[in-house]
């Protein structure tokens, strides 16, 4: 009977380890594990020109609007000159009026640029990042099912009033480094 309830036992060990190893709950540092991703990289490359693209055509703008400055205040000057004619005068005023017009409209063309290419660059990170955190999503889950997890919960989850809600992982269930491996297999070639 002592035989018969030491194996019992074992066995009862066995699988309740089998099953507690099922269960097990692992951590992961989500925003390590999105910026160690080789994409990270060029979702960076590819925002940094895409700003210096904005900031170009910004600066060309700016350019025009400055040189409608330069006119502007040249033709104020000009219009107050008392030893040119009234008809000569007259002249420079429309021609003032004029470029406050063009100096208005290209001032909102500008304000309206500005404003497009901002949310577009927006925009583009957005769908960018979503598409990132979907592959990690998915390589994550295909880790954890073939590790038999049972929970991946990200340690780097923070809450509404800025703290910590992980206060501390072991790094014997920290599988953040693992989840880089798989996520950049193959590119250390490239």
């Amino acid at each position: 009977m002592n035989k018969v309830f030491k194996w019992v036992l074992l066995g009862t060990f066995i699988v309740a380890g089998h099953a507690a190893a099922q269960d097990q709950v692992v951590f992961m540092d989500a925003q390590e594990v999105f910026k160690q991703y080789y994409k990270y990289e060029a979702m960076q490359n590819q925002v940094r020109q895409q700003q210096e693209d904005y900031e170009s055509e910004q600066n060309d703008l700016n350019l025009e609007l400055k040189e409608l400055e330069e006119e502007i205040a040249t033709l104020r000057v000009e219009v107050r000159d008392e030893t040119l004619s009234e008809e000569i005068r007259s002249g420079k005023l429309d021609l003032l009026e004029e470029k406050l017009v063009a100096y208005q409209a290209q001032t909102k063309a500008l304000n309206e640029f500005k404003q497009l290419r901002l949310d577009q660059i927006q925009q583009q990170i957005n769908r960018m990042t979503k598409s990132i955190y979907d592959e990690i999503s998915a390589a994550v889950i295909d880790y954890a099912r073939a590790n038999n997890y049972g929970a991946v919960v990200d340690s780097s989850s923070v809450s509404r009033n800025g703290f910590s809600t992980v206060l501390y992982v072991s790094p014997k269930i920290d599988i953040s480094a693992e989840v880089i491996q798989v996520l950049n297999k193959g590119q250390a070639d490239k």
